[in-house]
């Protein structure tokens, strides 16, 4: 059983991206993605996903990028996919976002510790055309090296 936050992140993971959201202007306007420097993100990168709307598609968002943690996560989802073939209430959540031009927030009802944020971005300050979510909990990918 999923759970809505109701409006606050509980994973450090996500207050950090929360944090750079709300620093490039959030909390009173829609950021742009690329105002978001590589090395602020750097760190957060197995955790994130960017989604892109698919303008030929109306409101469905295409993953462009997928960390590897999102991907153990979100078990299946890979770039290039329509969200919504993949994981429909994930997609309606994204939706949510991109239509409040606010963060939603969902944790797992499992003692797993999933935990996603979906954040808006817009690339002319008014559509949201990008969302970026970031996803924390269950077991992390294996690493190698």
């Amino acid at each position: 059983m999923a759970q809505e936050i109701n409006g606050q992140a509980g994973a450090r993971v996500i207050k950090e991206f929360e944090a750079l959201w709300l620093r490039q202007g959030g909390e009173t306007e829609l950021p742009c993605a690329q105002s978001l420097a590589p090395g602020e993100i750097a760190g957060l990168m197995p955790h994130l996903m960017l989604l892109e709307a698919d303008a030929a598609q109306g409101e469905r968002f295409r993953t462009r990028l997928v960390g590897a943690q999102h991907r153990y996560v979100e078990k299946g989802v890979h770039a290039g996919d329509l969200l919504d073939d993949v994981d429909a209430s994930h997609a309606e959540r994204v939706k949510i976002a991109a239509k409040t031009r606010r963060p939603v927030y969902w944790r797992s009802g499992e003692n797993d510790g999933i935990e996603i944020g979906d954040f808006p971005f817009s690339s002319d300050g008014v559509t949201v055309d990008r969302i970026v979510s970031v996803a924390t909990g269950g077991k992390p990918p294996l690493a190698f090296g």
